[in-house]
C-alpha cells in the first residue's frame, strides 16, 4: 500500500479480526478462493458433494464471487445455472457486473441461454397504476397476471385502517382468482410509507383476532430485546473470542468488560450467569438460564 495511514488501519483491522477468531465478507470470499486454488483435493472434494450448483441474482457477481465459482467448479464441474436479470443489477459500486453472467459464464463454461419472456412478477393491474403515476413507465415481458387493484380513501389514517382491513377480511371471505385455494392472513403483506401509518392497521388486526408478523426493518426483525441479547449471547458462545457482541451485549446491559475475556464455552456461560446475577433482572436471568440449557444439550469443543 502506498499510503501508510492506510496500512496501519488495515493491519489494525486485520488483527482485530483475528482476535475476535473471525473474518469479514471479503475474506470469506478470500479464503475460499485460496482455499480451493492451493488445496485442489478440497475443490474437487465440494464438486463430489455439490453437483448442481444454482446462484441467483447472477446480475449482481463480482470478480472475487465468479473466481470462487470458477475455482470450485475447475475443469469438471458443469451443471451450473446462474439466473439473473442485467436490468437489475444495481451493486456496481461494489464492482458486481452483469458481464459475469452474460459473458464471462457463457465464454467459461459454454452455457445455453434461456429467455423467460413472461413476467410473474408484475400484474396488469399493478403496472396500470404505476403508469398512472408515471406515462412512461414500462415492463419487459408478457404480462401474464391480470392482478386487482383498488384504490382506498379513507377519511382519516384510523378509517383508512379500518377500510385496508375490511378489503382483506373481503377478499378472505371471497378468494380471488389469482390466488390458488383459500385467501388466509399469510396471503398479504401490507406495506407502509412509514411504521406510524400502520399503527392503526396493526390495532385494527389485534381487535379482529387476525394474526400477523410485523417486520421493523430490513436489519432488525425480532421485537423482542430479550430475543435479540439471547442472540448475542448465542453467538459468544459458539465463538468466545468474539468481543464485538460480547461488548454489544455489555452494553445493552450496562455492564463493564471484564477484566479477562472467556477462554472458552464454559466461561462464557459462567460469564453470562454472573452478569445476569449482577443486573438481578428476570429477563437478563432467563437468557442465562437458556444458554446453560443450550450448552447442556450439545458436545462443546474448545
Amino acid at each position: 500500500m502506498d499510503d501508510p495511514v492506510i496500512e496501519r488501519v488495515y493491519e489494525g483491522y486485520n488483527a482485530g479480526l483475528q482476535a475476535c477468531g473471525a473474518c469479514d465478507f471479503d475474506d470469506l470470499l478470500l479464503y475460499t478462493y485460496q482455499l480451493f486454488y492451493e488445496f485442489p483435493q478440497v475443490a474437487d472434494l465440494y464438486r463430489r458433494v455439490y453437483v448442481y450448483v444454482c446462484v441467483d441474482e447472477a446480475q449482481d457477481l463480482n470478480e472475487a464471487q465468479y473466481a470462487v465459482i470458477r475455482a470450485m467448479a475447475g475443469d469438471s464441474l458443469r451443471n451450473i445455472m446462474m439466473v439473473g436479470d442485467p436490468n437489475q443489477s444495481i451493486y456496481g459500486f461494489n464492482t458486481s457486473s452483469p458481464k459475469y453472467l452474460t459473458d464471462d459464464f457463457k465464454a467459461d463454461f459454454n452455457a445455453a441461454q434461456i429467455r423467460l419472456e413472461e413476467n410473474y412478477r408484475s400484474s396488469r393491474a399493478v403496472v396500470r397504476v404505476a403508469q398512472s403515476l408515471d406515462s412512461t413507465y414500462t415492463v419487459a415481458g408478457q404480462l401474464a397476471v391480470e392482478g386487482y387493484a383498488r384504490k382506498i380513501v379513507g377519511d382519516d389514517e384510523a378509517n383508512e385502517a379500518t377500510r385496508v382491513v375490511d378489503e382483506m377480511t373481503r377478499l378472505m371471505s371471497t378468494g380471488h382468482p389469482d390466488i390458488e385455494g383459500p385467501v388466509t392472513p399469510t396471503s398479504f403483506a401490507i406495506l407502509g410509507r412509514t411504521r406510524y401509518t400502520l399503527i392503526g392497521i396493526e390495532r385494527q388486526l389485534k381487535d379482529r383476532g387476525l394474526p400477523y408478523f410485523k417486520r421493523l426493518s430490513v436489519t432488525h426483525e425480532n421485537e423482542s430485546d430479550l430475543v435479540d441479547e439471547f442472540q448475542l449471547a448465542l453467538r459468544v458462545l459458539a465463538n468466545p473470542k468474539d468481543g464485538v457482541h460480547l461488548g454489544a451485549l455489555l452494553k445493552r446491559w450496562n455492564l463493564s468488560r471484564p477484566a479477562a475475556p472467556p477462554a472458552d464455552a464454559v466461561q462464557v456461560m459462567r460469564q453470562v450467569q454472573s452478569m445476569a446475577a449482577l443486573k438481578k433482572s428476570p429477563g437478563c436471568v432467563a437468557i442465562a438460564d437458556a444458554l446453560a440449557a443450550v450448552y447442556a444439550k450439545r458436545e462443546w469443543h474448545s
